[in-house]
């Protein structure tokens, strides 16, 4: 689809892991439009409180490696006819897709959404052949159709595996936690994955140096008081001790 250049877009990019013999440091480079962004992030009141903020794909990264500690594995999670594949490395994402599927019934649906899991899952083991991917990780409404997760079975040579956040968060019963594989993973992003606009990034800095502003004032006027009163008891003593000697002379 086209793109409009003249948008402003907030960038990120992190170095991918190198192999031995690499001479060259290959970036994973992300963007999105600031003011879409933007207007997402407005229905946070008070944009101070806000501890992080990315794209779904970095919150499936961090979910992910949270609950699976293999060195390298395939994460997929599919929301109604949404699919989101990642293919991590040493906890960094060396590969990823999201794009819908179309289909006119069920069956036509649970064919599309399978056949479009395989086939990026097999484009990544072709463009990353040195690598020894060990397991497929499924979440979301996937997991709730076992007939789909049995196609991946048989149509992959890895393993397959759920994500179960359960085991760490309480409170969800059954299935309950697939439905919030996002909002559970923006709590595991790792700073250098999240996008702060810089007007945000400007508002929260801004507010830290007021703190530490008002902070040292505190810390100033207290130390200020303390010598002075040092200062005064100090003269308050002078004082007593020029009265009882002027006192002794008198007599």
């Amino acid at each position: 689809h086209e793109v409009d250049i003249n948008k402003k877009l907030i960038f990120n990019y992190v170095p991918l892991p190198k192999n031995i013999n690499d001479e060259t440091t290959t970036y994973l480079i992300d963007g999105v439009f600031e003011d879409n962004y933007l207007s997402v992030l407005e229905l946070i009141k008070n944009l101070n409180e806000l501890k992080s903020a990315s794209t779904n794909k970095f919150s499936l990264l961090g979910i992910s490696c949270e609950c699976i500690k293999d060195e390298t594995f395939f994460s997929v999670h599919t929301q109604a006819n949404k699919i989101t594949i990642i293919a991590i490395h040493k906890q960094a994402i060396i590969f990823s897709r999201e794009h819908r599927i179309t289909a006119d019934n069920a069956e036509l649906r649970e064919l599309n959404l399978v056949e479009g899991i395989t086939q990026s899952i097999a484009y990544a083991q072709q463009q990353f052949r040195e690598i020894n991917f060990s397991i497929i990780a499924l979440s979301g409404s996937i997991v709730i159709d076992e007939i789909m997760v049995e196609h991946i079975c048989m149509s992959s040579e890895l393993g397959v595996t759920v994500l179960y956040p359960n085991t760490f968060i309480q409170g969800f019963e059954y299935e309950e936690a697939q439905e919030h594989i996002f909002a559970i993973g923006s709590w595991f992003i790792p700073k250098k994955y999240q996008f702060l606009p810089t007007s945000v990034l400007a508002h929260k800095q801004y507010n830290i140096i007021s703190k530490v502003l008002l902070t040292a004032s505190i810390i100033f006027v207290l130390i200020s008081f303390f010598y002075t009163y040092e200062k005064y008891s100090s003269y308050a003593d002078s004082l007593q001790n020029y009265e009882i000697i002027k006192d002794k002379l008198n007599k």
